[in-house]
């Protein structure tokens, strides 16, 4: 504010009086700058200039006349100023002047100054800023100076706004507040001495629908009327750390992955399973990790062999698997990257559950999990596994008696009642078979998904099978002739490629037959009932069969 200051000298008398006074101006120049020297509106009286922070009138006035000397201060910026009071006093040269102007008294004038110190403030509603933090910011305005202050600044949101919504709008109990978009225009009067604030709220919106993770907000002053503009980048550098005019608030970002790498494909019993579970804080600030994993849908499958264990990175703790549910909890600092790892061996096929080992990452272990993996909304991994089994059966039916010349027609089955294409890799073991008969049918598969292949004593079948796929194998042996054949038992048995045949067919057991082969040897033999034989003598003739063999 500018402020014209003018002295007025009156010549009442009767006869010229002369002039000689002094205007001090050291209160006034302690906050305000001289800007039009004092002019004279008589050219008798001289006021010279601003000297020692005073102007001296010297000069004549004819009787009755009046003259005026004035001259002009601006107020000097906040923060130049010293006591926020302008005060002067006119007295004649040579008097001391009074330290206070008192009310009333025609010679003195006092102009008090307002002065607004502004300042921002922000507050998490949690310690670790991340979706759904409400943060609630505060505009300060305290009038340090002498007198009323004006308050004319905006808050620029920019910065803020492109990682969370106003869901409190600003307001104010002393002070016009207006927003519009990311400014908050905030205009008014605070009294000397008072404060006011203005107060609004945002909250942080979910990961992935945020900016770039920095809340920065500016309280900006115009100058000669102009707003300057924001900074084009989120950065705070206030120049009085303890009443700020910006406000930075860095945003955690978790970013939670899982994979699963197998220690074979196609998988088999037996094959190992490696979880890795990534958090990775992608964010500006440190973010807080709470989250469980549920292997219910693994451990029905397979068996836990090495327990869940924290990278060297740090700053997480995994508990121990309980109820086929673990957790992970801890801090990461912005940017930082840690994984937990652990293992499941697969069981064998009469061992496991659905087929199906899925697992899922979730924020609260008493919840269950989804039913299907969606790894857009939940961290998740499935591993489908096949389950192939075998059996054997033959016609006739294992344990029905067969003699020489007989046929026999074998039939391997092999089925993937898993989740997941399965191999097949079995061997049909022929050489009880083959020391009692001829094979007369070669083995024939259903499906070219199986290949079998006849060797000196067996048959191996490999190839794989989709998941829910048949596929038999069948060939055919007829028992040979007697005299020709060895233990008179056809038994075989099927097993996967490379284990022991049991030496015996255990009865019940789906992957071995066993057909026991009659072979009767027949004689005759004759006693005479007299010897020498002559007539009359009574020969009885017997004709022997008997059964060597193991079935009738």
């Amino acid at each position: 504010d500018e402020l014209t200051y003018t002295l007025t000298f009156t010549n009442s008398g009767n006869a010229v009086g002369a002039v000689d006074f002094t205007d001090h101006l050291a209160k006034v120049l302690d906050d305000a700058e001289v800007t039009a020297q004092p002019v004279a509106s008589v050219d008798t009286l001289t006021p010279s200039a601003v000297v020692d922070q005073t102007i001296v009138v010297t000069g004549s006035l004819l009787p009755g006349q009046t003259a005026t000397v004035t001259y002009s201060v601006r107020v000097l910026p906040d923060g130049s100023r010293g006591d926020n009071r302008l005060g002067n006093v006119l007295v004649e040269t040579g008097e001391d002047p009074p330290t206070e102007c008192v009310e009333g008294s025609a010679n003195c004038t006092e102009n008090p100054v307002g002065e607004i110190d502004s300042w921002k403030t922000v507050e998490a509603s949690e310690t670790l800023v991340a979706e759904g933090t409400v943060l609630t910011y505060t505009l300060h305005f305290a009038n340090i100076g002498a007198g009323a202050g004006t308050v004319e600044e905006v808050d620029d949101l920019t910065h803020v706004l492109d990682d969370s919504d106003v869901t409190t709008e600003p307001s104010s109990e002393v002070l016009t507040v207006v927003r519009d978009g990311a400014r908050i225009a905030v205009t008014g009067s605070v009294a000397a001495g008072a404060t006011a604030t203005v107060t609004y709220s945002v909250t942080v919106r979910p990961d992935g629908e945020r900016g770039d993770d920095v809340a920065a907000n500016f309280l900006l002053k115009p100058v000669d009327g102009e707003v300057p503009p924001v900074p084009e980048e989120p950065t705070c550098q206030p120049t009085d750390a303890e009443r700020p005019d910006c406000t930075l608030t860095p945003i955690g970002r978790l970013l939670v992955s899982k994979a699963v790498v197998a220690s074979a494909d196609p998988i088999v019993p037996g094959t190992t399973l490696t979880y890795t579970l990534t958090f990775e804080n992608a964010g500006a600030g440190p973010v807080s990790v709470d989250k469980s994993d549920n292997l219910t849908g693994v451990l029905d499958d397979a068996t836990l062999t090495t327990v869940p264990v924290v990278s060297a990175d740090g700053g997480l703790t995994a508990t121990p698997v309980v109820d086929g549910i673990f957790s992970v909890t801890g801090e990461l600092a912005a940017g930082q990257t840690t994984t937990v790892t652990y293992t499941v061996t697969v069981n064998e096929e009469d061992e496991r559950g659905d087929n199906r080992a899925a697992n899922f990452v979730v924020d609260d272990r008493s919840t269950p999990p989804p039913t299907d993996c969606v790894p857009e909304s939940t961290p998740c991994t499935v591993t489908e596994l096949p389950r192939v089994t075998s059996s054997k059966s033959v016609d006739p039916a294992s344990g029905t008696s067969v003699d020489a010349g007989d046929v026999l027609t074998y039939t391997l089955t092999f089925t993937n009642d898993g989740t997941a294409e399965g191999p097949v890799d079995f061997t049909d073991h022929l050489s009880r078979i083959l020391d009692d008969a001829t094979v007369t049918a070669a083995p024939v598969a259903s499906d070219s998904a199986l290949s079998a292949v006849l060797g000196a004593d067996s048959i191996v079948v490999t190839g794989s099978l989709a998941a829910g796929q048949t596929v038999t194998v069948t060939y055919a042996v007829t028992v040979s002739p007697d005299g020709s054949r060895g233990d008179n038992r056809l038994g075989n048995v099927l097993v996967e490629t490379g284990e022991d045949p049991p030496a015996e067919c255990v009865e019940g057991s789906a992957n071995c037959t066993e057909n026991p082969v009659g072979e009767i040897d027949s004689w005759k033999s004759v006693e005479a009932s007299e010897s020498p034989v002559a007539e009359g003598t009574v020969l009885t003739y017997t004709l022997h069969f008997e059964n060597i063999g193991q079935g009738a």
